[in-house]
């Protein structure tokens, strides 16, 4: 797998790979892989998720958005590309019902900025934008739409956080990686 990711050239070839070869899941500090469809995957989330770099996802083939934005920010430098990531969550106590989300966006040749989606399936694609408040926008317009599904509260949905971060150190902790994102710059 490794070898067909060093090959990638543009974009939009790293999101049709990252498509058809990296599954939705996460890998517990016992290296155990643990699917969205398995009856364990919310309840055990928080106490056994570790964050993984991009060469862990290249070995394991399973990612949530967390561990496919470093996939990504990977990719992106490597390419000499300007980019940024972000983190948004419902501002509550770290286990609650609902998704966070991570997401990486770039600066094309054009000044443009794109945001790039995988892991999200129903919003997947690469979507360009002139301004990067327009594109943040965008996207937190989308997590609202992900978030109703789950019958949240227009009260609970003011509550949206998000923060551009840096890169994290591999292997964090789910509460860890809560720490460190939502202690990042504060855009939204």
């Amino acid at each position: 797998m490794k070898e067909e990711y060093q090959k990638i050239e543009t974009p939009m070839e790293l999101l049709k790979w990252m498509s058809k070869n990296i599954r939705y899941g996460y890998i517990t500090k016992e290296k155990e892989i643990i699917l969205p469809n398995q009856e364990s995957y919310q309840e055990r989330w928080f106490q056994e998720y570790r964050l993984q770099d991009a060469e862990e996802v290249l070995k394991t083939g399973i990612a949530t958005c967390w561990d496919q934005v470093e996939l990504e920010r990977d990719w992106f430098l490597k390419h000499d590309y300007v980019i940024k990531t972000f983190f948004e969550m419902v501002s509550l106590e770290y286990s609650n019902p609902y998704p966070t989300h991570t997401f990486l966006v770039y600066q094309d040749e054009q000044g443009n900025w794109n945001w790039f989606e995988n892991a999200d399936i129903n919003h997947r694609g690469i979507y360009k934008f002139e301004t990067l408040e327009e594109c943040l926008k965008k996207v937190q317009e989308c997590y609202c739409e992900t978030l109703k599904e789950y019958k949240i509260s227009k009260e609970k949905l003011s509550k949206i956080i998000m923060t551009e971060y840096e890169k994290p150190a591999p292997m964090l902790a789910c509460e860890e990686y809560l720490n460190f994102v939502v202690e990042s710059k504060k855009v939204m």
